[in-house]
């Protein structure tokens, strides 16, 4: 009976230990179980962040790339914006500088080479026969007066004109007579001119002639 009794407490002891060993295998198979998933999210979890950390960089390195990439586009078209002002400002300015300089040779040719009229044709001397005698003198009319036809500049005419109004030579004092003409100037007669054209006058210098 008592050792019914005693193997009873050795089987229950051995039951005992068994389960407490169990429970203590499953215990720590459970903390095992539970690191390791506690590595495995700590992995995870560190995977993300450093792919994300990664993503982040990336996307940055990409973001730093595409405004340098647009700094340097910008910077080049104003570049580019900038040679064609200076271009076109270099252009106006040599414009400018041979305007300038086509206006102060025209200037110098101007003040260097005044223009050159040309000479009205004088009438012959009132009052004195030519040096031989027997020619006849010009009217101053017919000298003074331009061909027909014949172009005349408009700042020309009124010379013309007033060359053309000078006074007929005063031949009927002394073509008549034939006798030696007045030795005093001639000056003194011009003042007193006779009308152009008058009968007397061809009358006495026909007659001179004859």
């Amino acid at each position: 009976m008592q050792r019914i009794l005693q193997e009873r407490v050795v089987s229950s002891r051995e039951a005992e230990f068994n389960r407490l060993k169990q429970e203590r295998r499953e215990r720590i198979s459970q903390i095992i179980q539970s690191r390791k998933q506690e590595r495995e999210a700590r992995r995870k979890m560190l995977f993300f962040l450093r792919t994300e950390e990664e993503r982040q960089k990336r996307l940055q390195e990409e973001e730093e790339a595409r405004k340098r990439e647009e700094a340097e586009r910008r910077k080049k078209e104003e570049a580019e914006r900038q040679a064609k002002l200076d271009e076109i400002a270099e252009k106006q300015r040599l414009r400018l500088i041979e305007l300038e300089e086509k206006v102060r040779r025209e200037k110098e040719e101007g003040l260097r080479k005044p223009a050159v009229l040309p000479m009205p044709a004088e009438p012959p001397a009132l009052g004195r026969p030519t040096e031989l005698g027997g020619a006849a003198p010009v009217p101053a009319a017919a000298a003074a007066t331009p061909a027909a036809g014949k172009y005349v500049p408009r700042h020309l005419r009124g010379n013309v004109d007033a060359a053309g109004q000078a006074p007929p030579p005063e031949t009927d004092r002394w073509g008549g007579t034939g006798s030696k003409p007045d030795d005093r100037p001639s000056w003194r007669d011009e003042r007193k001119p006779t009308s152009f054209g008058s009968s007397g006058s061809r009358t006495s210098w026909s007659s001179s002639r004859r």
